[in-house]
């Protein structure tokens, strides 16, 4: 396994919100950005998360998939899971993520890790995460 970092940067696409009672909200947002990385596999790659949240009074999980575009076309995908806490017109994540497949030179990626966010506007993320792979 290779031990790799970076960070995240992201711009919301969309989302929606459905509020019920209590304080509980339900969400789906799409987001995307670049990520910034010193290894090689990862510069340069666009990322795109898929996330479904559950929150009461700004407290709750999110579930979410992403998936990475790498700069010749081959990708890689997996799942996410966090928990989120919100104040103000911030929310700050904490969580896991792991690999489930790819294409090109990722086929037959494995792998998972670590990652904390902050969403800092409506529109805007930026977030660090870490892990390992393996590319079989």
């Amino acid at each position: 396994m290779t031990d790799f970092s970076g960070t995240f940067t992201a711009k919301t696409e969309s989302q929606t919100t459905v509020n019920g009672p209590d304080n509980h909200q339900l969400g789906l947002a799409v987001t995307y950005g670049p990520q910034t990385t010193a290894d090689a596999n990862w510069k340069g790659a666009m990322l795109t998360q898929w996330g479904t949240s559950d929150t009461v009074d700004g407290h709750g999980k999110i579930h979410g998939y992403f998936r990475n575009v790498h700069p010749n076309g081959d990708t890689d995908y997996g799942t996410s899971e966090c928990t989120v806490t919100k104040s103000g017109t911030e929310a700050h994540m904490k969580g896991t993520w792991r690999f489930v497949g790819g294409t090109g030179r990722f086929a037959k990626i494995s792998g998972h890790g670590v990652f904390t966010g902050k969403q800092t506007s409506p529109n805007d993320s930026h977030g660090e995460w870490s892990g390992s792979y393996n590319l079989g």
